[in-house]
């Protein structure tokens, strides 16, 4: 399996950060990079067994994942099974933190085929989804600070 790590302090409280990321599970992810035709395929609102079909880009493929939701905690994050479709797990954690809220996210994956599979992932796969796993939180950063600066500037606190 292949370990992606990445995390990011949002300038906002944890309750409107956790809102916002659940809000787009529930939608459409568009802040994740390499991931395309989101559909929840669940009802809202968002917990234990929830799941959404999306399209994940691969070496040189787009692979139709569908994922479930479990260990769902309002407030702290929530695992996610794939349940078919390509061999992944991930997790979501939020934590209040100085300067506003720690976004964590994990995710590992196996691609198949043996030894030609373990090498893609090692010199293709890992530093593609390492770019795009950290480009995505970036953009969730700027999407979360930006509509809550919007709504309410008071909320946002300052950098540094």
């Amino acid at each position: 399996m292949t370990l992606i790590e990445k995390s990011i302090v949002v300038a906002a409280p944890p309750d409107i950060v956790f809102a916002y990321v659940v809000a787009a599970w529930e939608g459409r992810m568009g802040f994740f990079s390499g991931v395309s035709a989101w559909r929840a395929i669940s009802p809202p609102p968002m917990g234990d067994g929830y799941r959404v079909r999306y399209k994940a880009l691969t070496p040189g493929i787009k692979t139709v994942v569908e994922a479930e939701i479990r260990d769902f905690r309002p407030g702290e994050g929530w695992r996610v099974v794939a349940v078919s479709g390509a061999e992944l797990c991930g997790e979501w954690r939020f934590a209040a933190c100085p300067g506003g809220t720690r976004i964590g996210h994990r995710m590992e994956f196996h691609l198949p085929l043996g030894w030609l599979g373990r090498l893609v992932g090692r010199l293709v796969a890992t530093p593609k989804w390492h770019f795009l796993v950290g480009r995505s939180m970036r953009h969730l950063k700027q999407a979360i600070e930006r509509e809550v600066a919007e709504a309410n500037p008071a909320l946002v606190k300052p950098p540094g």
